[in-house]
């Protein structure tokens, strides 16, 4: 429940709960270790998603800016796609952000929505319980990995699929997680 409250981070609900283990040095030597590997899994997951992206969309472009100077990860490439007269994009179909989990900050979608039509999160981890309420936006829309997955099956990119499953486990690995001896 408090991993929850804290961006799923079970390391980060026990040391906002705790007061005593921001100074444990044990605990924030895990803290670190945890951090390092969720960044990990991150940047692994958005080179995934690219790959995706483009077996799913045909053309994509990546890290795209728009006029609030945010910077859109993941843009289908189609010709509504609305660039002023100074070559600037204003305008997109869509934007995709890959996220690791269900319970990731989504309060960014503000930035994105004024710029395109629709705003799809990929989720890798399907961690969702009960009572949980997605974004209520009409023009967000979240994607689990297994509706990635079974697109990905039905073209046989079997080895997207593998290093897609392999990233899944190592992210439910690092959720499951205990906290440290000694502290």
């Amino acid at each position: 429940m408090l991993g929850t409250l804290f961006n799923h981070s079970h390391f980060m609900a026990l040391e906002n709960a705790i007061e005593e283990l921001k100074t444990n040095e044990i605990f924030q030597k895990a803290l670190f270790t945890y951090a390092q590997e969720t960044r990990d899994i991150n940047s692994k997951w958005e080179a995934l998603a690219e790959k995706i992206a483009l077996n799913h969309f045909g053309k994509a472009r990546f890290k795209v800016t728009l006029p609030n100077l945010k910077i859109a990860p993941i843009v289908p490439e189609n010709e509504r796609i609305y660039i002023n007269a100074a070559n600037q994009i204003e305008y997109v179909p869509q934007i995709v952000i890959p996220k690791l989990n269900a319970y990731a900050d989504f309060s960014d979608f503000s930035n994105w929505v004024p710029y395109c039509d629709r705003l799809t999160y990929w989720i890798l981890g399907d961690d969702r319980s009960t009572g949980y309420s997605e974004p209520s936006h009409p023009k967000v829309k979240l994607v689990f990995v297994d509706s990635l997955l079974n697109g990905l099956r039905s073209k046989g990119l079997l080895d997207v699929v593998e290093k897609i499953q392999q990233l899944v486990n190592t992210h439910n690995r690092l959720l499951d997680h205990k906290a440290p001896a000694g502290i």
